[in-house]
């Protein structure tokens, strides 16, 4: 029955949609806007008599079956019934229900809503048709402005001509306080944004330091849905409200969004405290005030350190320390003095909710030497919003290598009752990394033959490079070398004719550099390609082109002859460019004749060899459909190579075309080749010779 429902659901707002009407959340909309006003803001254009008058279609009594307390005009066809808001209002939705009488359909049917400044010129806003016989129907709409006036126009009725019933209506308007209130942390900052009003002139902000707590306001008229306050301190908690400014005054709050700004993590090292399997295992040494151990399992203290940041997978699987006290303390100390200045508490999943009132609340983080004396190097208080997956880092100043740390907690958010009441999922710990490796400026990148050389300056500190790689300027960048010695480095894992975009970092015991400049540069091979292409209509177009371009446009032609691809192939830039930024030029595939393609040398790269003269062999004569004859000299073999080609393909296999490699003097070319194609043959002869 559920899934019954919730089909017919999906397909009344299809139809809805269908037919114009846009269904927003009903908690969007303000209450009857209709509601308050006086009986003289309510008027139409006919009244049955003085007992059925317009203020009856709101009075709020949803009656709808010849109800005395319904409206009746004594009119049927373009009617209306209209409201005076005495102010401005944008109007977004109007519920309505028809009076039956008595089944005999008196309700409107097709019908305008409409709004005036000056109750002399309607704009339309909304067109809909509306149900008869008691049945109650919303509609919703985007208006194109605030107006004064709105009425509800009817152009004809239902069953009944002579009149119109309407049991009940009322007017909203979307809502004039903000939703969907987010807050993003930053660095000393949060980025609050919100779902925009069209009838808001400006926005407040406020702010506090508990959910329930006084809010300040901080912002005051914030043109944007959005606001960035930049007044706030790292590892304190904050919540936000905001309200809508309008011509009417100031709307109530929105629901709050929480904030937790954390410093960035790049100035800091990883987590330098080992994965622990004991309290002192990894060379480290970890002690607590109070471990628990019941039946339900044990949370020693080294599980804190175990890497997993949770609290439990499942019962009698726990991955924390825990006590059964409301205060306590939890240490780590290190083989050798560190000088910590960062530490991380993350908060993970519970087998049941409510223990999140275990996380500690109000705590100093503390440093010593000689496990008596102990120095504060951090104070925290009122931490009290920790949901799963929470990684809160609170950072200080501290130029002191302490060789043993811990976190005394003083205050846990309220758990008192259960077996453990003060836990610790992970903390991790951080000193100031090494300072950052400055960027490469002078990349440069230099093309080879399938091949593409790079060299660069070197870095000051630098104990290796990653060489990063795209096809697209700005990246996304993949590494396609990892910590090479330096300049040159040369990357042979290229294709000739397509454009690379390179940027190097540097890389030392801090960490990576920023990308340095990009460089990019094609490849190319030490030869090209003229492809000349004659037409049906006997147009010769003729193409420079590079190697893997000749490639493409045999694999298209391939493709298409094979019933697959696009009925055109396009070369990009063959032409003088001009003041143009781009010229394309374009081949229709059952407009090609005959094509053939050359290959010459680079800079007097290579060097054509002559093919031996055929003294024995066949001349073949092939006539093209447009009556155009091709000749060529043959070897037997080379004979017999065609006559197989176009037999199996008049049987239904094979290619499309057929080449002839090298049947021409190559005079400067390195490379020739004649195509002729199955379907633009219309007959062939030869005649051997010696």
């Amino acid at each position: 029955m559920k899934k019954k429902l919730i089909a017919l659901i999906g397909f009344v707002l299809i139809l809805m949609s269908i037919f114009g009407v846009v269904v927003y959340a009903e908690d969007e909309y303000s209450s009857d806007l209709t509601d308050g006003l006086p009986t003289t803001a309510f008027t139409a254009s006919s009244t049955y008599s003085s007992n059925y008058e317009a203020p009856k279609a709101f009075n709020n009594i949803w009656d709808g079956y010849n109800s005395p307390n319904s409206f009746f005009s004594a009119s049927g066809a373009n009617s209306w019934i209209k409201v005076d808001f005495a102010t401005s209002k944008a109007i977004a939705k109007l519920k309505y229900q028809a009076d039956a009488v008595g089944n005999y359909g008196a309700g409107m049917k097709n019908f305008k809503v409409q709004g005036s400044s000056n109750d002399i010129d309607w704009v339309d806003q909304f067109t809909g048709v509306a149900l008869q016989n008691g049945s109650k129907q919303e509609f919703f709409w985007t208006p194109t402005n605030s107006f004064r006036y709105w009425r509800v126009f009817w152009i004809d009725t239902h069953t009944i001509p002579s009149y119109v019933a309407i049991a009940e209506m009322e007017m909203s308007d979307r809502l004039t306080y903000p939703t969907n209130l987010v807050a993003v942390t930053g660095d000393a900052l949060t980025n609050l944004s919100w779902k925009a009003l069209a009838t808001a002139v400006g926005y407040n902000v406020y702010r506090s330091e508990t959910i329930n707590g006084n809010y300040t306001k901080i912002a005051s008229n914030v043109a944007a849905a959005s606001y960035t306050d930049n007044t706030v301190l790292n590892g304190v908690e904050y919540y936000y409200k905001v309200t809508a400014l309008n011509p009417d005054g100031e709307s109530r709050q929105s629901d709050s969004a929480f904030s937790f700004p954390q410093a960035s993590a790049l100035p800091y090292t990883n987590n330098i405290i080992p994965i622990m399997t004991s309290n002192t295992s990894s060379g480290g040494i970890v002690t607590a005030s109070d471990e628990y151990t019941g039946r339900d399992g044990t949370l020693p203290a080294w599980k804190a350190f175990d890497g997993i940041k949770k609290y439990s997978s499942s019962t009698s699987n726990y991955s924390a320390w825990g006590t059964h006290a409301t205060q306590g303390w939890l240490a780590y100390e290190f083989p050798l003095p560190k000088t910590v200045v960062r530490y991380v508490l993350d908060f993970g999943a519970y087998s049941n909710v409510p223990y999140a009132n275990d996380a500690p609340k109000k705590w100093t983080f503390e440093g010593t030497n000689d496990n008596v004396n102990w120095t504060i190097l951090d104070s925290r208080d009122n931490i009290t919003h920790w949901v799963d997956g929470d990684s809160k880092a609170f950072t200080f100043e501290n130029n002191i290598a302490f060789k043993k740390y811990r976190i005394n907690i003083s205050a846990n958010n309220g758990s008192t009752t259960y077996n453990v009441n003060l836990d610790i999922h992970e903390l991790e710990m951080m000193e100031r990394a090494v300072p950052s490796i400055p960027a490469i400026t002078n990349l440069v990148a230099t093309a080879g033959d399938a091949q593409v050389i790079l060299t660069w300056s070197s870095v000051t500190g630098a104990t290796g490079y990653n060489v990063k790689r795209s096809t697209t300027a700005n990246g996304p960048y993949a590494t396609v070398a990892s910590n090479v010695y330096g300049s040159p480095y040369t990357d042979t894992t290229v294709t000739n004719g397509t454009k690379y975009y390179y940027v190097v970092t540097a890389l030392n015991a801090g960490g990576e550099s920023i990308n340095s400049n990009e460089a990019s540069t094609t490849p190319m091979g030490t030869s090209r390609v003229i492809l000349t292409t004659t037409m049906t209509n006997g147009d010769i177009f003729e193409y420079n082109i590079s190697k893997t371009e000749l490639t493409a446009f045999l694999n298209w032609y391939d493709s298409k002859a094979a019933g697959t691809g696009p009925a055109k192939y396009t070369f990009v830039n063959q032409h003088l460019k001009g003041s143009f930024l781009v010229r394309n030029n374009n081949l229709i595939f059952d407009k090609i004749l005959k094509f053939n393609y050359d290959e010459y040398g680079i800079s007097g790269s290579g060097t054509p060899t002559e093919a031996a003269e055929i003294t024995t062999g066949t001349a073949l004569s092939i006539t093209l459909t447009n009556g155009k004859v091709e000749e060529f000299i043959l070897s037997s073999a080379d004979y017999n190579a065609f006559v197989a080609w176009h037999d199996a393909k008049s049987a239904g296999t094979g290619p499309a075309r057929y080449t002839f490699e090298n049947p021409l003097k190559k005079g400067p070319f390195l490379a020739r080749h004649e195509v002729v194609i199955f379907d633009k043959i219309s007959s062939y002869d030869s005649e051997d010779f010696n």
